[in-house]
């Protein structure tokens, strides 16, 4: 069930639906690619 639910919430992200949260995840994956480090969310 949970798993179901983070695919619908993944393809959701990528059509963007949330365009804030598309938006939030790649500058968090930019930030670790720019500076090598964690993420910004835990």
């Amino acid at each position: 069930m949970i798993k179901g639910l983070e695919e619908l919430l993944q393809g959701a992200i990528d059509q963007g639906v949330f365009p804030g949260v598309n938006y939030c995840l790649l500058a968090d994956k930019t930030y670790q690619n720019s500076l090598g480090k964690k993420s910004l969310f835990p």
